[in-house]
């Protein structure tokens, strides 16, 4: 699997590592313990890429017992098993934003309604208090 534009989307195990994600404005709207997991993830397969691609790239300098072919099916190799678990990577991103943004929705929600029921409750109290108050009024001058 050729992938001409490899080189432009790689990420370095410190990128990842610095990434820094925004959060919601209600509260966090996603659960950063599932993002840091990603995170180390991600960075521990970043660096096992980095790390087997230089011992490909030194086996290669190195030995002058390995063809061209074999050295190609190598990198050909690790370019396919790097697109995958890039891919991964993605899916499990969309994944957590998605979650993040159901999460934001349900909690949205929760509060709204929440809202419409301390209003309610508000408004109840206060013609509770009108009545309260007529009847005293009512009372004094009687």
């Amino acid at each position: 699997m050729d992938h001409p534009n490899l080189c432009d989307k790689v990420m370095t195990a410190e990128t990842v590592r610095a990434k820094v994600f925004a959060t919601a404005r209600l509260r966090p709207g996603y659960d950063l313990a599932d993002v840091d997991v990603f995170l180390s993830e991600v960075e521990t397969s970043l660096r096992w890429l980095h790390q087997e691609n230089a011992r490909l790239a030194a086996l290669a300098n190195n030995s002058g017992g390995l063809s061209p072919r074999t050295a190609a099916l190598m990198i050909t190799h690790a370019q396919e098993e790097a697109a995958a678990i890039i891919t991964q990577a993605e899916t499990r991103a969309r994944d957590l934003v998605e979650e993040a943004r159901e999460t934001a929705r349900h909690a949205a929600e929760i509060l709204g309604e929440a809202h419409a029921a301390g209003t309610r409750e508000r408004r109840q109290l206060e013609e509770r208090l009108a009545q309260l108050q007529s009847l005293i009024g009512r009372l004094s001058d009687g």
